[in-house]
């Protein structure tokens, strides 16, 4: 499983089908559509799909459904912290002020010394 990181499928994932050369190669997803893309545009992941060399795009559809690669993806670490850098982008200016804030409040309560006795 690959990761892609530019272009319009960027953050979607796909599967390598095939490889071109060693700079290029073939892949196919559920929402990426199938490619050439060069191999400094994507990044591999920690999950194995069962694709086979030259796995047409229905199939490759059908065993991203069937073995739940997205859900997969999406409860892993790796998966979680884009999920976060994502929202974090999202964010308003105003919810952002509110982040500060907070992040402000618990730096105080976890710095704080206890009070001393006399």
């Amino acid at each position: 499983m690959v990761r892609v990181t530019f272009g319009p499928s960027e953050g979607k994932l796909a599967t390598i089908v095939d490889v071109v050369n060693s700079n290029r190669v073939l892949i196919d997803g559920e929402d990426v559509p199938r490619q050439i893309i060069n191999v400094q545009r994507i990044q591999l992941t920690n999950q194995i799909a069962g694709v086979l060399r030259g796995t047409r795009t229905g199939k490759v559809k059908q065993i991203f459904k069937k073995e739940k690669i997205a859900q997969k993806y999406a409860d892993s670490s790796i998966g979680r912290a884009y999920a976060r850098q994502a929202r974090r982008q999202s964010l308003t200016d105003f919810e952002r002020h509110k982040v500060l804030v907070l992040r402000r409040k618990l730096s105080k309560l976890t710095h704080a010394k206890p009070n001393k006795k006399k």
